[in-house]
């Protein structure tokens, strides 16, 4: 093999699951593969690991990269980083497997016990941070910035994914029932379903708001209309964004934000996380609904990963249901002094 082996053999893993994959999941394992083939040649640098190549990893070298990223972890503060590490430990299983290396299975019949997924932390935007990153989206000035006013509206208010609104057509939008339809779900070529999500009132103004200015920027190109909802100019063709894109205007309403002294750090996905808290918040019997709106199987992915009943709220519930149906007075039993025990006077 070449000077990589690991990107070499994790090129050729992705390239064999390319036609099995959503193009974003895609795009996302290839930049686990790129990634992991940089902490190996670090470690293989630093002389904590014995090689490079996926084939001939052994448990020390597999050993060494999780006491890695541990460290990077603690280093970086990230309370999610846990989960994380399950993540790319399963990917790299992979890769190994898929270079006919069984080292993972061999620890297994060994006794190790490899880290396990546990509920991760939470990660819903407060109200107030909500407000500020809404506020650096008014900022931003052209196109970029109707695009970033509209996202930051719909995403926390649809409870839509990133990609769901970004591959989003225009006649998916219906502004007289408040709804969107989802064309694009996650998984849509082994197990999602198409679905309808609400758009609830705080988006709405911003809905209208965008649409008017999407109008204006058609004409501008002497064009009347495109399937795109959210149109990006490319290749001589309006076409919907790429990822990349929407990641830069996340980084663009970070850094404005941070400029104004409220530095909030969210993904898109957060936006999604909102949107479920937010609902629950509202009212705990609202779980279910939230469920199937977000296009989950069960309401246990809703509560496991994006939203569940604050321990306050929890509290504060249960408090009032005992004190909504407590006596008005409490009467201490009367305790029978004749029973027969022993050493009684």
């Amino acid at each position: 093999m070449g000077r990589y082996p690991f990107l070499e053999v994790g090129l050729q893993y992705m390239e064999r699951r390319k036609p099995f994959l959503a193009k974003s999941t895609y795009d996302d394992k290839l930049r686990k593969v790129r990634y992991l083939n940089k902490v190996f040649v670090e470690l293989k640098k630093a002389g904590k690991v014995s090689t490079t190549n996926p084939v001939n990893m052994n448990r020390e070298d597999v050993g060494a990269f999780i006491e890695h990223m541990r460290e990077t972890a603690s280093q970086d503060g990230d309370s999610n980083s846990h989960n994380y590490i399950v993540n790319i430990l399963g990917f790299l299983k992979q890769i190994c497997e898929y270079s006919g290396n069984n080292v993972f299975a061999r620890m297994h019949a060994e006794g190790e016990e490899l880290p396990q997924k546990v509920p991760k932390d939470l990660t819903s935007l407060s109200d107030k941070e909500l407000a500020h990153l809404m506020a650096a989206a008014e900022s931003m000035k052209g196109w970029t910035g109707e695009v970033a006013r509209f996202i930051t509206a719909m995403y926390p208010y649809t409870g839509l994914r990133a990609s769901e609104l970004r591959l989003a057509h225009i006649e998916d939008i219906n502004t007289e029932k408040w709804t969107i339809w989802v064309r694009h779900p996650k998984g849509e070529r082994k197990y999602a379903r198409q679905r309808t999500a609400p758009i609830l009132p705080p988006a709405r103004p911003a809905v209208l708001r965008f649409l008017e200015a999407r109008k204006k920027r058609l004409r501008a190109h002497g064009i009347d209309k495109t399937e795109a909802l959210i149109p990006t100019w490319r290749d001589g063709a309006f076409k919907c964004y790429e990822s990349t894109q929407f990641r830069r205007i996340k980084s663009e309403m970070e850094a404005i934000a941070s400029a104004n002294g409220t530095p909030i750090r969210f993904q898109l996905k957060t936006f999604r996380d909102t949107y479920c808290q937010q609902n629950i918040d509202k009212n705990p019997n609202n779980l279910s609904a939230v469920s199937i709106t977000m296009g989950h199987a069960t309401s246990r992915t809703t509560e496991t990963s994006y939203g569940r009943i604050r321990i306050d709220k929890a509290l504060e519930d249960l408090q009032k249901q005992w004190e909504s149906n407590a006596p008005s007075s409490f009467n201490p039993p009367v305790i029978d002094k004749k029973f027969d025990i022993s050493g009684y006077q």
